[in-house]
């Protein structure tokens, strides 16, 4: 098997909100296409795929727990809960228009569709489990904590494989 990847796939693509909140979490998600060599079918398990930086062992999460830890913190937004707006007429009388909560209850759907989709995507683009035929190639992710922007390899237990980034 055969291994390539790419680092730093976040800054690359203009994704800088994502990007920081990659380094600050330490998690990555790493593009990686999977050549089979050998001739018989090899199922990809998160358990048999080693993942080394240097002497480092990152090691590879699960694409709910990305998710998770690059996903929107919407629920700061509940703070805008509290700009309201008061308009005074000519003739003295005050009408309150409570733009707070409509603004809040907003953003907070936003940000939860936000983090679905990610969510979603990042189950639907991983590497975990899918079943590379003989001689073939397939593309996806895997997530890293604790590698992202050094050199890595991949070993996948149970045959020659490995790879170092290109």
């Amino acid at each position: 098997m055969t291994f390539e990847y790419r680092l730093n796939v976040l800054e690359a693509s203009g994704n800088g909100g994502y990007a920081d909140k990659s380094r600050k979490k330490n998690v990555a998600p790493i593009p990686l296409r999977v050549t089979n060599n050998s001739s018989d079918p090899v199922t990809l398990h998160r358990d048999l795929l080693d993942v080394t930086s240097d002497g480092a062992r990152p090691y590879l999460v699960p694409p709910q727990k990305a998710a998770d830890d690059l996903g929107q913190a919407y629920g700061w937004h509940v703070l805008w809960g509290l700009l309201n707006v008061y308009y005074t007429s000519s003739s003295g009388k005050t009408t309150y228009i409570p733009v707070g909560p409509v603004i809040s209850v907003f953003n907070i759907i936003r940000g939860a569709t936000a983090n679905a989709k990610l969510e979603s995507d990042f189950e639907e683009e991983s590497l975990y489990g899918v079943t590379v035929p003989s001689g073939a190639t397939v593309s996806g992710l895997v997530f890293v904590a604790d590698g992202e922007g050094q050199p890595l390899e991949f070993i996948y237990r149970g045959s020659d494989a490995t790879a170092r980034a290109r």
